[in-house]
């Protein structure tokens, strides 16, 4: 149907297992948690089908409250991406962001996560958030999205699970790449970015 990368997201290993060897070139498996068990099955997934895997910070205690502990898992998910043969470029690393009406503080502790995971490897890993945990059940939901993506694009942040039809965030992303050298300036820079396909 595509020859775009697909992404299987499900926390379910039997699903994974199954589905990636039959999901076209370089997949995405989306995701695994820190539990060295579960991540070395998972790594292992990936590299025998020339997939990408996104790993969440997260262990059997849960989501960390803090940049540490984020931080600590993300550098035992590369440490064991590493191990096992899986290439930088294609570990995402998910510090996971809860919502702002319940955790003020996740915000600023996932920024700071951001910043120094990009500092575990050279190359480094991706990062990556859903983006759209950070405004579940608040109001004005694509506001906070639109501007904490911007956020935590200049903390590191690679890549996002976001609405693209959400032109407002889209804009908001192509001119943080613009502002940020990734991109050269031109009157119409919002347009030759759609145009690159």
């Amino acid at each position: 149907m595509t020859d775009v990368p697909l992404t299987i997201d499900s926390p379910k290993w039997d699903v994974q297992k199954e589905v990636i060897p039959q999901s076209g070139d370089q997949p995405i498996i989306n995701s695994s948690k820190a539990d060295p068990e579960e991540l070395d099955k998972y790594v292992g997934l990936a590299v025998e089908n020339n997939a990408s895997l996104v790993a969440l910070t997260l262990d059997q205690q849960g989501v960390p409250a803090d940049v540490e502990r984020r931080v600590e898992l993300g550098a035992q998910i590369g440490a064991m991406a590493m191990e096992g043969g899986l290439p930088m470029d294609r570990l995402f690393i998910d510090p996971i962001i809860l919502p702002v009406n319940v955790a003020p503080k996740e915000p600023e502790n996932v920024l700071g996560a951001l910043q120094q995971l990009k500092l575990l490897s050279d190359p480094p890993p991706h990062l990556i958030l859903g983006l759209s945990n950070v405004s579940q059940n608040c109001a004005q939901r694509p506001l906070i999205n639109r501007t904490y993506l911007v956020m935590a694009m200049t903390a590191g942040l690679d890549a996002a699970i976001a609405d693209p039809l959400d032109t407002d965030l889209m804009n908001a992303a192509i001119t943080t790449e613009l502002l940020q050298e990734k991109a050269i300036y031109c009157d119409s820079f919002l347009d030759a970015h759609r145009m690159r396909g």
